[in-house]
C-alpha cells in the first residue's frame, strides 16, 4: 500500500470516528429538555416519557411527556382533551373544569389532562423554558393546593 492510499484510508477512518462522536452529542433541544425536566423535579413534578394515550389525538409521534402533580383530594376519573380546533372537552365530575379555566395561558401547550387518585397528569410537548415552568407551577400550586 502506498503512503497516499494509507493517508486516504486513515482520513476516512478518522472522518467516520469523528462523525460517530458528533452523533452522540446531545442536540440543543435535548439539553433544553434535560434542564426543564431537572427543574420540574425540583418543583415537585414527576416527569415521565410515555406512550401516547389513545384518547389524545392531537399529538404526533408515539411518545409524549407526562408531568404528574400531587393534588390532594382530587377526584379520580376526570379527563380533558383538546380537539384539533383548540377546544377543550372535559369528561367526569370534579374540579378539573375550574382548574383548566384558571390555566388558560398553558392550555395552548397541553395535549391532555387526567386525574387519578391524588394526582393530576398533564400530557404536553414540553415547549417551555425553566422560568415558564416555574410560573406554570406557581399557578397550578395556587389552584390545586390553596383553592380546590
Amino acid at each position: 500500500m502506498s503512503i497516499s492510499a494509507g493517508l486516504v484510508v486513515g482520513g476516512l477512518i478518522l472522518s467516520y470516528i469523528t462523525g460517530q462522536w458528533l452523533m452522540l452529542r446531545p442536540t440543543e433541544r435535548e439539553r433544553a429538555l434535560e434542564l426543564l425536566r431537572a427543574e420540574a423535579g425540583k418543583q415537585g413534578w414527576s416527569v415521565h416519557l410515555v406512550k401516547v394515550p389513545q384518547w389524545i389525538r392531537t399529538h404526533q409521534g408515539s411518545l409524549i411527556a407526562r408531568y404528574d402533580w400531587f393534588w390532594p383530594d382530587c377526584q379520580a376519573g376526570q379527563r380533558a382533551v383538546v380537539s384539533d380546533e383548540g377546544q377543550w372537552s372535559i369528561e367526569g365530575k370534579g374540579a378539573l373544569a375550574l382548574l383548566l379555566a384558571e390555566m388558560q395561558p398553558w392550555l395552548m401547550r397541553w395535549k391532555g389532562v387526567e386525574t387519578i387518585h391524588d394526582q393530576l397528569r398533564i400530557y404536553w410537548d414540553e415547549q417551555a423554558t425553566p422560568e415558564e415552568l416555574t410560573l406554570m407551577t406557581g399557578k397550578l400550586r395556587q389552584q390545586t393546593l390553596d383553592h380546590l
